[in-house]
């Protein structure tokens, strides 16, 4: 993750005071500031301090310290197991299941407005954005926040509903810029760029998934007397000219960490991206990218083959996300797999954010979605097997994409992930490309898999 921006007049960091506690975290007592309403599985546990007894409820994936200074979770505590509490070692004397309730999320000052949530997973973007928005906001200053597509407008959305933070929405039908907080795409704001400057504070999230001509413009041009800029993202451009934009119109990059930092400290779902390479039998050697992706995808028996690989993996790791190149690709797959399910930008976000909701409750849940609704921040937790579909050459699109996968889950530590392409020239030459890119992002790849239609 790379975090931009410019700090304007303000010179302490920015923080939440909806409450003031401290917590246990990994690097001792920490501020806690913020809390958000969940809802997970849950154990009572029944604790001792020498002679003195209490009881802790909490989610099965809350993570307690252990006595060598690692975690554990609450679901693989037993009897007579010591954990670090605030009032010294305790001992489980017993472990009662309650089902699934409220529990609450907290954000913790020290992880640079992070929170632990009630699974015991951290988070970064969304609830970061909407604490600095509410900070700006008890200061009286008015905030956009520019996300890259309306399902990410749902997503921001619904986590500021859920920390009280009244705001608007400037994105497809809905149109209400008058509230002191707006989510809007930067689609719907390339048409009326003037609307940014009622306002104090920017905040792009997702900033490689804005135009870089659409963001300077905004902020350079009509946004150009707003001090406050920051933006997030999972994957920092590679095109210079990108990144000078970002740097000219939002700010030098203040933090940065790794995924592979994230999945080694626990934070990520552990991974492994198996690739697998169709032996094609196409006789010929295609002149352009255009006219052999025209091939692949419309050969049928390389769908049935593709469809026969998608039921194999999900009956394997459970439930599946499939990203496919195209409308038409994605329908023809559907029609193949019984009970999957197909979503496009045709649908309504409503209705993909119900199918992506679902992932919490299903393991057998195959959704097959376009590329370009689903590869960029979008979360699902428990997605347990990811599938790339002749994924092409992009940096931004390959990285968000594994990103995916990388969320865990109440009972979600590793993600699989199905890297398929053609043997054919484009296709082996861009799955080189994404090599590379999992080979920075220090992404474990397994041995090719060369599969014969």
């Amino acid at each position: 993750m790379a975090i931009s921006g410019q700090a304007g007049e303000l010179e302490e960091p920015v923080s939440i005071e909806r409450f003031n506690v401290t917590v246990l975290t990994p690097t001792g007592m920490e501020r806690a500031s913020y809390i958000v309403k969940k809802r997970a599985p849950s154990l009572t546990l029944k604790m001792s301090v020498g002679t003195a007894e209490f009881e802790l409820t909490c989610a099965e994936y809350h993570k307690l310290g252990a006595l060598d200074g690692s975690w554990v979770f609450a679901k693989d505590l037993r009897i007579g197991h010591c954990v670090v509490h605030r009032d010294g070692v305790c001992e489980i004397k017993e472990i009662l299941p309650v089902g699934v309730i409220d529990l609450y999320d907290i954000q913790i000052d020290a992880y640079h407005h992070s929170y632990y949530d009630a699974n015991g997973v951290l988070h970064h973007n969304t609830i970061m954005v909407a604490g600095m928005c509410d900070v700006f906001g008890q200061e009286g200053f008015r905030t956009m926040t520019i996300v890259p597509s309306s399902d990410l407008v749902t997503q921001t959305s619904n986590t500021f509903k859920l920390c009280g933070i009244e705001h608007g929405v400037y994105s497809g039908a809905e149109k209400c810029i008058e509230m002191p907080h707006v989510i809007a795409t930067w689609q719907a704001l390339q048409n009326k760029p003037q609307l940014i400057s009622d306002f104090h504070v920017a905040i792009v999230d997702e900033a490689h998934g804005a135009k870089a001509q659409v963001i300077g413009d905004l902020l350079t041009n009509h946004g150009k007397h707003i001090g406050y800029r920051y933006g997030f993202t999972g994957t920092w451009p590679k095109p210079e000219t990108d990144q000078y934009t970002l740097r000219g119109s939002i700010g030098e990059i203040l933090y940065r960490i790794d995924a592979a930092d994230l999945i080694r400290m626990g934070y990520l779902a552990n991974l492994e991206i198996q690739p697998i390479e169709i032996q094609e039998k196409a006789g010929e050697e295609f002149p352009d990218y255009a006219s052999e992706k025209s091939y692949t995808s419309r050969s049928q028996e390389r769908l049935e083959f593709l469809a026969d690989l998608i039921i194999a993996k999900a009956n394997t790791h459970g439930n599946t996300l499939v990203l496919v190149n195209s409308i038409k690709q994605g329908q023809q797959l559907q029609k193949l797999i019984k009970d999957s399910v197909f979503l496009c930008g045709a649908d309504e976000n409503d209705v993909r954010a119900e199918w992506y909701s679902t992932f919490e409750e299903r393991d057998d849940l195959i959704v097959l979605a376009t590329a370009g609704i689903a590869s960029t921040g979008i979360s699902i937790d428990r997605v347990f097997h990811l599938m790339l579909i002749d994924a092409g050459k992009s940096f931004v699109r390959a990285i968000q994409s594994i990103g995916r996968g990388l969320r865990k889950g109440r009972d979600k530590e590793y993600v699989h992930v199905s890297d398929v392409y053609s043997s054919l020239k484009w296709g082996k030459k861009h799955a080189r490309e994404r090599k590379k890119f999992y080979d920075e992002a220090k992404y474990p790849v397994n041995k090719l898999v060369k599969a014969k239609l």
